[in-house]
């Protein structure tokens, strides 16, 4: 049982700690003087169970039909299913919050899908899910 809940709270601090580097350095595209950038990111609670459970499962339950693919290929997928399950999530908690947290910065983007999610992210979602294919197979 402890074993479970500490695997829960690794998969999700990964997570969140990576969500918060990632929005820290992607001020740094936005700024155009560098030395007024402070490199602050940001995260929400509400996204813990999405790396805690929802990403790591998803991997889990996907591996044995990938595992054959090219790392790219895999990659790919990943970042489609991350790109779908963040649409549902958002939507989810658009409904339960009349907003998500990620909302209002996604739908000033010309990249966003309804302000659920960010067709520009698909990059940094090959990353997040080959980092929790990784993490998957080496925990579990």
């Amino acid at each position: 049982m402890i074993e479970n809940i500490i695997t829960l709270c690794f998969f999700g601090a990964i997570g969140l700690g990576i969500e918060v580097i990632f929005t820290s350095l992607s001020k740094i595209m936005k700024k155009k003087d560098l030395n007024k950038v402070q490199l602050f990111g940001y995260s929400s609670i509400w996204y813990f169970p999405l790396y805690a459970i929802v990403l790591p499962l998803g991997i889990y339950l996907l591996q044995d039909s990938v595992s054959d693919y090219p790392l790219l290929m895999r990659g790919i997928i990943y970042a489609v299913l991350i790109h779908v399950g963040e649409f549902i999530a958002m939507w989810l908690l658009h409904l339960i919050n009349s907003k998500s947290p990620s909302e209002k910065e996604y739908l000033a983007s010309k990249h966003s899908i309804y302000g659920f999610t960010r067709w520009d992210y698909f990059p940094a979602f090959i990353f997040l899910g080959l980092l929790f294919e990784y993490l998957v197979t080496n925990w579990l």
